[in-house]
């Protein structure tokens, strides 16, 4: 098969980081000082930090059409605070709203009631501020009306309130008037929980709402509006606990900006309180029984770097001017969850690399694994907030280029920072020292005369005089658990059935819940959860939904009102807009409408020259003669030009009726803008606009903007995937597990309460990110291991990065955590959103695409046959490696041994130190006494064979082979007594054995099993032997064999065995099965247990011998 093209990517990325890791394993010292220096320079931007808490610019969207309505309708009809009109404003500005209540739940139409309103308003008017050493009260600082604070009207009507209590006098509904000066009141601006009977006569009130706005109009103003809101809430509640009657809830323009930066210092304890979480699982997940493989400091300063990183990433931005928020808080605690599962993923790379070798060599082959892996999820993540950016909310945006620029401190802090701390961490490995206290300890297989106490904390590491001991060369207790037992699992078809069906489930419910979404973020959902304003807004909701929206139409461009074709065309317009779903007919406010009816109604007199002929004629006599009355605010509806003789634009005021959910509102909007647009020409231009529709904007954004951004997000995952993964199948599998992470987020966020708003929007954006990081981690993997079954390749992949991708998963949740227990509905979404997407992510990661992958992935569809097999039969092919990157070592077929040619050819660089290794033994056959230096184990590969009759084989050449035969080595002492027993037996007949001096017989089991030790260590020195010592190797073995051997060399099998622990006796029956050659290969126990290496993946990483030796 050819190699996929994209192939030179990963490796070309494998060969850097190799070099990397190298150079940082030779001075890692410098790696650790410059990221910790370019951290404290750029730590100094939070001097600069620039706190935005303004909900209007951080929620709505920066692309809404609403902002753009408010420019026009600015442009013509500016706020003037002078002569303020609260339902022609266009910004929220400074205000105080009360809703106040009766404490006994009865109608508010009681004097005693009013007359106590009388007094919170005079209490009200009292509420003073120091501001540039002046005393100023409200009267000082409210918008006006005609020279006089805009005040609550409804109050009057305190001193004709015993007439309506006795029924003397009754309101009717919508609108009223007062019986003696006929002042007119909306009752629906004022009252709420209104009961009316058949006449429309009010019953009774449950609620009555008082406003005080304030004047904005210069910056001073707008300070001192800010501190008189602080006093006014102090002032209600100090009003509202000496009141016998009234219950008041209170809310101030300010509110939703204070709460959030409330929730802000909320959470500041629990994030302090999540560090400590996470700082005691990074040293317990990091940790093993080995206290010297044990990584606990590296865990903790793994916590470290991503801290240093985030802090130098912050400071950054704050450093060119970013603008900082209050949910920029909630990336921390993220963030240290992402630089974790950079930490355990290099952690395991560490610990599958050869801890024989040298920490350079060691660094370079972690790196060139883990640093890999670990680039593309920061590369996915990155790009992930990066898609995030271009959003039109503020708060997406701030929040991803905080977060993303983060993400790309905390990679290279990684590579650099954390990378020389391991560095440092495995020369004191290599050393033997503590892994928490750096003190030399004592290897296990040492350790057995010490105290329990001292075995489970204080030993580890290596035995120098014995380095490959299966005791001090153990396997992660979770990485075995992740190949043996997950690996096997998802190797069952009646698992793999039951995970697809269990995947149904869920795809089904995610769609039902997509269906059944919420969209936008609702008021409530803006302010703490024990916030003063949450009782104001049910209170709002209860009472005031009914009548709660004042629409401004604006009627803008080269319009002729004098033609009676443009009136009757505003006239259709109007009652447009009055049929529609969401307006109340007969609610609207049209000066043109009551302009015509009283010059209809005045025509017949001779006094009144009520012209309309012309444009001029047509605004002279609307300006002179209909609103010349200065206190009328009609006025404010009608824009002449400069001369006074042309109108430039006109404002009419419609109802909106029973607009009570976020649909609603998404749905009145959607519906006054398409009647606009209908009505609509290049001449005549309507434009309809409420301060409320800048958040309403967010409803109609949110859902194409999620599309959006999770369509782009999407593409650059697949992009990267598929460079970064070199293998189309596993590409297409990983962007298969985004889109199904991405559903099942949005689905089960509904059914947990969360709405689709700019929260959720920022936390499916890194959902794919994510999605990615568990997904990658295993289908790179899965790539990478070339030549085995399926099933074998996701045993391998679980192996190596099932337990960093639990770990992973763990400390990303813990250090959100703390998020489930704020009082903010912002970071308690974060939460949920956060704790989804590692959980649905680990599950698909771990389970899910393991399944898939081993039914549908790379090599699901080869022959069995085609793969080598780890069963033990006649056909089967079975190679025995060595660690180095050439071919195997020898391949056993059918039982016999034939040397490798790639090994073949490095024969004349160890060629010497074979040699003398073959000249001592065969002077001394106790090769223990060698020295080590003489004693390559890197050089040397070692197979036990047996024939079909038990008789141990000797490597004898086969005419026409050149090179030597493997030799066997019997594995237990059970082993040695038969065998030398019928070599001896077979010698006493007529050949000359090992034991030909003397008969079997005349030997005692110590002195047999020593002749077969001999016996085995000499031919197994001959079987490694180079061809031109053959003949040497060649005599000496046939004089020790028997004439029959050579004849039946070529039923040599591989002898397959369970232990080599001796055992106090053994029957004839453990002894065949001890020799059974279908008894599948072992991982430790062999002799010898360093030199047993296969293919297969199923040999102990921590067993296999390092190469760089050879590579050098």
């Amino acid at each position: 098969m050819n190699k996929f093209p994209l192939k030179i990517v990963d490796e070309t990325l494998k060969r850097w980081f190799y070099r990397l890791g190298v150079y940082i394993g030779h001075n890692p010292g410098y790696f650790i000082i410059i990221p910790i220096l370019l951290t404290a320079l750029c730590s100094t931007g939070f001097q600069r930090m620039d706190y935005n808490y303004d909900p209007e610019y951080l929620f709505s969207p920066s692309t809404g059409m609403a902002k753009l309505e408010r420019d026009e309708l600015e442009s013509y009809f500016p706020v003037d605070y002078n002569f303020f009109q609260p339902a022609r404003m266009t910004r929220v500005g400074k205000f105080g709203r009360l809703i106040i209540t009766a404490k006994d739940g009865g109608s508010i139409l009681r004097s005693e009631f009013w007359n106590e309103l009388v007094g919170l308003e005079y209490g009200v008017y009292n509420v003073s501020v120091e501001h540039e050493g002046s005393r100023l009260t409200y009267e000082d600082l409210c918008a006006k009306w005609n020279g006089y604070c805009k005040a609550n009207d409804i109050l009057n009507m305190a001193s004709w309130m015993g007439e309506v209590e006795t029924g003397a006098f009754n309101l009717s509904y919508p609108i009223t008037f007062d019986p003696y000066t006929f002042e007119q009141y909306t009752l629906p601006a004022y009252f709420g929980g209104v009961d009316v009977d058949d006449l429309g006569m009010v019953e009774s009130v449950e609620a009555v709402s008082l406003n005080y706005f304030l004047d904005v109009s210069e910056d001073w103003m707008d300070e001192a509006g800010m501190a008189w809101e602080r006093k006014f809430l102090e002032e209600i509640d100090v009003i509202a606990e000496a009141s016998p009657s009234l219950e008041i809830t209170k809310f101030v323009s300010s509110t939703v900006a204070w709460e959030m930066e409330k929730s802000k210092n909320s959470i500041t304890p629990n994030l302090l309180i999540n560090v400590a979480i996470m700082i005691a699982f990074c040293l317990g997940a990091s940790s093993m029984s080995d206290a010297v493989r044990s990584k606990p400091v590296i865990g903790f300063l793994g916590l470290f770097s991503a801290f240093l990183a985030t802090l130098a990433g912050f400071g950054l931005m704050c450093y060119i001017g970013v603008e900082f928020i209050a949910l920029c808080l909630a990336a921390p605690f993220l963030l240290l969850g992402i630089g974790s599962d950079d930490t355990f993923v290099m952690l395991s790379a560490w610990r599958r690399a050869s801890h024989h070798s040298s920490v350079p060599e060691r660094m370079g082959r972690a790196f060139s694994e883990a640093a890999v892996s670990i680039t593309v999820t920061s590369v996915t993540d990155f790009l992930s907030f990066l898609a995030g950016v271009i959003t039109p909310f503020p708060c997406v945006r701030i929040f991803c280029v905080y977060t993303g620029v983060a993400v790309g401190f905390i990679y290279l802090w990684h590579l650099t920072f954390f990378g020389g701390c391991l560095a440092l961490a495995g020369y004191a490995e290599k050393k033997n020292r503590h892994g928490m206290c750096c003190f030399k300890v004592v290897p296990k297989s040492l350790s057995s005369n010490r105290s329990c106490f001292y075995r489970m904390f204080c030993t580890g590491g290596i035995n120098p005089a014995d380095p490959y001991n299966p005791k001090d060369n153990r396997d992660h207790a979770g990485m075995v658990f992740m190949r043996d037992k997950l690996g096997y699992a998802l190797s069952l078809k009646w698992v793999k059935s039951l995970v697809l069906i269990i995947f149904t489930a869920y795809i089904v419910v995610s769609i039902w819940g997509i269906t059944n979404i919420n969209e936008g973020l609702e008021k409530r959902n803006t302010v703490n959860a024990d916030s003063y304003c949450i009782k104001f807004y049910d209170a709002d909701d209860k009472y005031y939904q009914e009548m709660k929206y004042i629409i401004n139409v604006i009627i803008t461009g080269d319009v002729h009102y004098s033609e009676q074709s443009t009136q009757d065309r505003i006239e259709r317009m109007l009652r447009t807009f009055e049929n529609s779903t969401f307006i109340a007919e007969g609610m609207t406010t049209s000066w043109l409408r009551d302009f015509l009816g009283f010059v209809e109604r005045n025509r017949g007199y001779d006094d009144m020259d009520l012209r309309l002929g012309t444009e001029e004629e047509f605004a002279h006599t609307l300006k002179s003669m209909y609103l010349s009355d200065p206190n009328t605010p009609l006025h404010l509806d009608v824009k002449f030009n400069q001369a006074g003789d042309r109108i430039e634009a006109a404002r009419f005021l419609i109802q909106g009726y029973d607009v009570s959910t976020a649909v609603d509102e998404t749905a009145m909007v959607q519906e006054l803008r398409n009647i606009a647009e209908q009505f609509s020409t290049q001449e005549f231009k309507v434009t309809v606009f409420h301060p409320y529709f800048i958040y309403i904007d967010q409803y109609l954004e949110i859902t194409p903007q999620t599309i959006q951004s999770v369509l782009v997000t999407s593409g650059f995952m697949m992009i990267v995937s598929f460079i970064m993964i070199p293998n189309p199948m596993c590409s297409l599998w990983v962007a298969f597990s985004i889109l199904s992470i991405e559903a099942g987020v949005v689905g089960y966020m509904t059914w947990w309460g969360v709405n689709l708003d700019g929260i959720a929007l920022i936390n499916l954006i890194m959902c794919i990110g994510f999605s990615v990081d568990f997904s990658a981690h295993i289908c790179y993997h899965y790539m990478s291991e070339d030549g085995k079954t399926p099933e074998e390749r996701i045993s391998a992949s679980l192996y190596a990065l099932g337990l960093p991708i639990v770990q992973g998963a763990i400390s990303t949740i813990l250090g959100v955590i703390g998020l489930a227990f704020a009082p903010s509905y912002v970071y308690v979404t974060f939460f949920k959103m956060v704790f989804l997407v590692i959980f649905l992510g680990a599950a698909h990661g771990l389970i899910l695409l393991p399944v898939l992958l081993s039914l549908f992935g790379p090599g699901s569809c080869s022959s069995r046959s085609s793969v080598r097999s780890l069963a033990s039969s006649p056909s089967t092919i079975v190679s025995v490696h060595s660690s180095s990157k050439k071919q195997p070592c020898y391949t056993v077929n059918l039982g016999f041994v034939t040397p490798d040619p790639g090994r073949r050819k490095e024969a004349g660089s160890h060629l010497s130190t074979i040699d003398n290794f073959q000249r001592r033994q065969l002077a001394s056959p106790n090769f223990r006494d060698f020295r080590q230096s003489e004693f390559d184990p890197d050089k040397l590969t070692f197979i036990t064979r047996v024939s079909d009759d038990g008789v141990v084989s000797t490597p004898i050449r086969v005419v026409g082979v050149t090179d030597p035969r493997l030799t066997p080595v019997p594995e237990t002492d059970e082993q040695y007594d038969s065998i030398i027993a019928q070599l001896g037996h077979r010698s006493g007949r007529g050949g000359g054995g090992v034991g030909s001096g003397m008969s079997s017989g005349d030997q005692t089991p110590t002195e047999v099993r020593h002749a077969a030790s001999r016996h085995s260590a000499n031919v197994t020195a001959a079987a490694d032997a180079s061809p031109r010592h053959m003949p040497t190797a060649r005599h000496q073995v046939l004089k020790n064999s028997s004439p029959n051997m050579a004849g039946r060399m070529d039923h040599k099998k591989v002898c397959r065995s369970k232990s080599h622990k001796p055992r106090s006796t053994i029957t004839d029956k453990h002894l065949l099965k001890e020799l059974n050659p279908k008894q599948p290969l072992r991982k430790y126990h062999s002799f010898p247990y360093h030199m047993f290496i296969n293919d297969t993946g199923y040999s102990s990483d921590e067993s296999m011998k390092s190469n760089y030796e050879d590579s050098r």
